[in-house]
């Protein structure tokens, strides 16, 4: 009896175990996939448009651009916080 139930607890486990593991592919699939979509893109220097993203970001903290996109046509926190801290380092 008590292998049984042994047994069936290791069942268990393997199955949350293996659950688990699903649950984190679903995350790092679109993420990896992504990466190896764009890694091309990120060897691409800046272009002319992207002079006014600067422009506008140069006198802002990096908190009010998460807050406030007052003054550009598109609010892009992500990409303008990875900008500003390009122009910091």
């Amino acid at each position: 009896m008590l292998s049984r139930l042994s047994s069936i607890s290791f069942r268990l486990f393997a199955f949350r175990r293996l659950q688990s593991s699903i649950c984190h592919l679903q995350f790092a699939i679109p993420a990896l996939l992504a990466l190896l979509l764009y890694s091309r893109a990120l060897t691409l220097p800046f272009y002319w448009d992207d002079v006014a993203n600067f422009i506008w970001m140069e006198h802002r903290p990096l908190s009010s651009i998460w807050v406030d996109s007052s003054g550009f046509p598109f609010y892009r926190p992500l990409g303008f916080t990875i900008w500003r801290g390009m122009q910091i380092v």
